[in-house]
């Protein structure tokens, strides 16, 4: 059992890193969690896309639990993989294949873990001594106003190692923070657009 965390700004290749990592581990044994940005509340297959193009599957959800229970009355798992309803949840096969591709993977691979509320619970038991499972967390250190964002600081005490990626400021320097271009003040706006920059163009 393990906990290795990626940190970064915007734009620093964190989605590149777990897709590095998850190359060299053995697919039969890998499960990819990527946040749920779409459609709220469901869990369904999908593809996890870096910015230069590269895919690979991954299971979409908007909270890490979701992916166990198939019964959730507030409509988990009530999509396919070509959106049409699936009314039989007992019975759906598909449904029941995406729980137990979490329980049986060896390694557990979290992108955007900042937004997932129940990233510590989750890391803690499956890292546990029943589950034993090797889990690694990609996400942002910090938001736009350099202030903590969701709960991915507060599993750096688990972890065996933390790595933190740098982009490529506008000047020419390694960048460190995401710098919003628009005015929202909400933390989460999944349609704002930011750049990396250095501590200098902050």
């Amino acid at each position: 059992m393990s906990l290795h965390i990626t940190l970064g700004c915007m734009y620093a290749s964190k989605t590149t890193s777990l897709m590095n990592k998850y190359n060299t581990l053995n697919r039969e044994q890998v499960v990819v969690l990527d946040y749920n940005t779409e459609r709220e509340s469901c869990v369904y297959d999908g593809e996890l896309i870096n910015h230069n193009g590269n895919k690979i599957p991954c299971i979409k959800c908007s909270n890490l639990y979701d992916v166990l229970d198939i019964y959730k009355k507030r409509g988990n798992f009530h999509l396919s993989h070509d959106f049409d309803p699936l009314n039989d949840y007992a019975s759906s096969r598909e449904m029941n294949e995406t729980r137990d591709s979490l329980l049986k993977a060896q390694h557990i691979m979290i992108n955007e873990a900042q937004f997932y509320p129940d990233l510590v619970q989750f890391v803690k038991e499956f890292m546990g001594k029943y589950m034993n499972k090797n889990i690694y967390v990609y996400g942002l250190d910090g938001d736009f106003k350099q202030e903590k964002i969701g709960h991915i600081l507060d599993i750096i005490p688990l972890c065996d190692s933390i790595q933190k990626l740098k982009a490529l400021c506008k000047c020419g320097e390694p960048a460190i923070f995401s710098k919003r271009l628009s005015d929202e003040t909400d933390q989460y706006q999944p349609n704002a657009q930011y750049i990396p920059v250095c501590r200098k163009c902050l």
